[in-house]
């Protein structure tokens, strides 16, 4: 909080600072809640989006509009020079003066009582945690090292790039305090791949895939990224194809991807259709690789077939017959999605798990309950399920029951629930 310094009583009028960035000794302001502000252009571009879109001066940060702003005035360096003060500048802090018009009675009488002696900004920021140490008034980083830091951060832990900044501010190059920092802190902690590879670097413990001792910081660093990204893969990966839960998640925070687990049984249902139909063809048409590895085992993209239930494809004609088999699941997904309208009912076959004797179950899926459906015409439903055999190529299935049923309703006939 910042001190009033002067009210006016009889227009109700009172000045102080805002914020201070800077006192009069050039020392960084840090405000009780020990956080400070050294940017005074974001300082600057806030007091002018208050003063364009507030105005509003509120008692505690609770009651609004108890007072309007009168007087708004970020101190600045190029300020003081253009109104001839630069002899002033030194004994003048640097942050933002304001004045308001208080209209509220009851605040009034404490402000003149001594109760509230000072303003507290309200607004949004992002803090950034920071070495007192390392505040050094006059001797700031150059805005391109600090850009290459900001690059760096991404890469390497906060004690790396904590220990790199002390570095550039005694003096040395940010290459060289890039190659200090990682021989006295690594480029991580224990757990990071990169770190534990450079460290390795620098102790010349590390070796080649051919056994011998690495001596080229380059080649150390790029067995160190594949490292890093093989050890994420993994863990975005199913080893037996497709990716894992959490890489589903990774690919829908960075890129927004709706991803969703791979169809593996039954595609009985129009949009369980739509999706394997579309993998199919889309991945194994035209294939973007080989279906194996030169040892014999098969790639990613052979095994992304079995994520979705089928089969890994050992050839191109491996890969050709599920496309083969997506555009006729793709084909019968059009047929239903013509001839269905909304509110029809849908009878769908069941088929059990594969390795045991197939049963067959009958449900209805009426709006939001289930129930089994009886004709109340037999010969109608045998003569629209015989119509519906000539027509698919696949039968029974979902879509062809589908189909019966519409073509049972349109004849006039009905269903009533019940045993048959």
């Amino acid at each position: 909080m910042n001190e009033v310094i002067k009210f006016d009583q009889e227009q109700k009028l009172v000045f102080g600072w805002a914020n201070i960035i800077k006192d009069e000794d050039g020392e960084v302001y840090v405000d009780s809640q020990g956080d400070f502000i050294d940017d005074i252009g974001q300082l600057e571009k806030a007091a002018y989006d208050y003063v364009l879109h507030s105005r509003n001066g509120a008692e505690m940060h609770i009651n609004q509009n108890v007072a309007r702003v009168v007087e708004s005035f970020v101190v600045t360096p190029d300020k003081l020079e253009a109104l001839g003060l630069v002899s002033k500048s030194d004994s003048v802090p640097a942050g933002w003066w304001i004045g308001f018009k208080v209209d509220d009675d009851s605040v009034w009488e404490k402000v003149k009582d001594g109760s509230y002696s000072g303003f507290s900004v309200h607004g949004k920021g992002q803090r950034e945690l920071v070495d007192m140490e390392m505040l050094e008034v006059g001797k700031a980083i150059s805005e391109k090292d600090e850009k290459k830091l900001k690059r760096h951060s991404k890469h390497h832990t906060p004690g790396h790039i904590k220990d790199m900044r002390k570095r550039i501010l005694s003096g040395k190059t940010f290459n060289q305090a890039h190659i200090e920092s990682q021989k006295a802190v690594g480029k991580g902690a224990g757990k990071d791949k990169i770190g534990m590879v450079m460290r390795e670097f620098y102790a010349k413990k590390l070796k080649n895939a051919q056994g011998k001792i690495v001596t080229d910081r380059g080649q150390a660093m790029a067995i160190a990224i594949a490292q890093s990204k093989k050890k994420v893969s993994k863990r975005l990966k199913n080893p037996k194809g497709g990716l894992t839960a959490a890489g589903r998640a990774h690919f829908k925070r960075t890129e927004g991807a709706n991803l969703k687990p791979g169809v593996k049984g039954a595609a009985n249902t129009p949009e369980k259709m739509r999706r394997k139909g579309s993998f199919l063809t889309r991945f194994y048409t035209n294939p973007s690789g080989p279906m194996k590895k030169p040892n014999g085992e098969p790639t990613r993209l052979a095994l992304a077939a079995n994520a979705w239930g089928e089969p890994v494809p050992k050839n191109r004609s491996d890969a050709a017959k599920l496309a083969a088999k997506g555009r006729r699941m793709l084909e019968r997904y059009q047929n239903v999605k013509k001839d269905l309208t909304p509110g029809d009912v849908h009878v769908e076959t069941l088929i059990g798990n594969s390795n045991k004797k197939k049963k067959k179950k009958k449900k209805v899926v009426a709006g939001v309950y289930k129930a089994k459906p009886v004709p109340t015409k037999p010969k109608l439903w045998a003569s629209a399920l015989a119509e519906a055999r000539a027509k698919f190529n696949v039968y029974p299935s979902a879509y062809a029951n589908a189909w019966a049923a519409k073509r049972y309703k349109s004849k006039g006939g009905t269903w009533k629930m019940g045993k048959k």
